[in-house]
Parts: structure tokens; C-alpha cells; sequence
């Protein structure tokens, strides 16, 4: 009798088959940052074939490659995606026009910075330092500000589609060209912030730009 793999359970069998033969594998859940590359991640099932009577014949579980997305080290020198680079120091790095998506920077000093045109998808900011930091034309979609320090920051045209900025301080900041859509500004400052249409927002700016 055929088994049966259903995507909607963790603990699921990796099944592949050649010349007759088939590897199980249910062990998913035992996977963490140690775990060689190429190890099924329990959290995402992909399903990449099935017979004419519903019974999955190759099964698997993890990311299209077939690999887990950990972070990489954090290395002023050598930047990339995925970096965890949680209460570092790295105030002044020159980090333009490059990918650091899924970076991870909360509690980190990045005053001065220049983060120009880089894509920063899904990163992490909460508590950091951003404080004259430059992140004019960056991606920084699905970004998490929160309770950060912007203070002169320059966003200018930088993508913040479902960005949250909730407690942030962006007084002066600049985001003219900005394109915002659902992006959360709950409670944040922005007294003489420069918002997106020009216009300097007014004293007593918080979670909205008064004119």
C-alpha cells in the first residue's frame, strides 16, 4: 500500500525514488543552525509531484533549493544577506548598492551609515542607532524600525511598502519620494521631518506628518 505524505503536517516523510527505491526521512523537526546544508526546514512543505491517484511521490520539505536560510556572520568587510548583525558597532560602513536582505540589526549602531540603494528586504532595525544614516533608494520593504533613532536620516525614495517605524524617532528625517504603502508609523516622531511630497512636517508630529 502507497504511503502517504499530507504538506499540512511537521513531522512529514522526504520520499525519493529511484529504480525502486525510497528514502523516508521524519526527523524534520530536529533541524536547527547546526544541520548540515540542504536539511528540510519544518516549517515549509513543498509538494513536487503526485500520481493520478493523489499519492506523493517526491515530497519536499524546505526551500526550493532544498537548503535552510540561516544567518551568515556579521563582517563590515564582506556584507551580504541574511547577516546577523544584532548590537554591533558599525557606525560610518559604506554599504551601498548592496544585498542585505533579511539582515538582521536590531540594537545596532549604524549612525553615519550608508546603506544607499541597498536591498534590505525583511531586515531588522528595532532599537537601532540610524541617526544621520543615508538610505536614500533603498529597498527596505517589510523593514521593522521600531523604537529606533532616525534622527536626520535620509530615506529619500527608498521603497517602505509595509515598513513599521511604531515608537521611532524620525525628527528631520528625510523621506521625500518615499513610496509608502501600508506602512505603520503608530507613535513615531517626526517633528521638521521632510515628508514624502516635500512638505516639512509640523512640531507635535507624532504618528502622522501635520503640516
Amino acid at each position: 500500500m502507497p504511503i502517504r505524505c499530507f504538506p499540512w503536517l511537521l513531522l512529514c516523510c522526504l520520499t525519493t525514488s529511484h529504480a525502486g527505491t525510497t528514502e523516508y526521512r521524519g526527523d524534520v523537526d530536529a533541524v536547527d543552525s547546526s544541520s548540515p546544508s540542504g536539511a528540510a526546514d519544518s516549517g515549509q512543505v513543498l509538494i513536487e509531484e503526485a500520481d493520478r491517484f493523489g499519492n506523493q511521490r517526491t515530497l519536499r520539505i524546505g526551500h526550493p533549493g532544498g537548503t535552510i536560510t540561516r544567518s551568515r556572520p556579521c563582517t563590515i568587510a564582506e556584507p551580504g544577506p541574511t547577516m546577523n548583525c544584532t548590537g554591533q558597532d558599525l557606525r560610518g560602513v559604506q554599504w551601498k548598492d548592496l544585498d542585505l536582505s533579511g539582515g538582521q540589526f536590531d540594537g545596532a549602531d549604524l549612525r553615519g551609515a550608508s546603506l544607499r540603494g541597498s536591498r534590505l528586504q525583511d531586515a531588522s532595525f528595532n532599537d537601532a542607532q540610524l541617526d544621520g544614516a543615508d538610505l536614500s533608494g533603498a529597498d527596505l520593504s517589510n523593514c521593522a524600525f521600531n523604537n529606533a533613532h532616525l534622527r536626520g536620516t535620509r530615506l529619500k525614495d527608498a521603497r517602505l511598502n509595509s515598513a513599521l517605524f511604531m515608537d521611532a524617532d524620525l525628527d528631520g528625517a528625510d523621506l521625500t519620494g518615499a513610496t509608502l504603502v501600508d506602512t505603520e508609523f503608530m507613535a513615531a516622531r517626526m517633528d521638521d521631518a521632510t515628508w514624502i511630497d516635500g512638505r516639512r512636517c509640523a512640531a507635535g508630529s507624532v504618528g502622522e506628518c501635520l503640516h
